[in-house]
């Protein structure tokens, strides 16, 4: 997934495309490229030798939301700077026990 993130945030239509909070609805409805066809050249970027591609983009929409789960389960644990968590009190998974 390290290299997924590397790759998007390398990319700015990437990260403007596919991230939530970049783009407002209005600009989101003006793109000329989908968000389909983004997640199909992220799969073509993250596996350049896999010529069957068919399904990919589908793929990486998965583990994209999977992150941005992971992203605001952390968020809102830590809500507010710090908000008291010492790193003692934390998983190896970054939840808080």
């Amino acid at each position: 997934m390290a290299r997924l993130v590397d790759i998007i945030a390398s990319n700015e239509l990437y990260h403007w495309t596919l991230l939530p909070g970049r783009l407002s609805a209005e600009e989101e409805k003006g793109m000329k490229t989908s968000k389909e066809t983004i997640v199909g050249l992220v799969f073509k970027d993250l596996f350049p030798k896999d010529t069957n591609a068919k399904g990919g983009g589908c793929k990486i929409k998965t583990k994209l939301q999977t992150l941005l789960a992971k992203y605001n389960e952390l968020k809102k644990s830590i809500g507010q700077t710090g908000s008291g968590i010492l790193l003692h009190n934390m998983t190896p998974d970054h939840s808080v026990s």
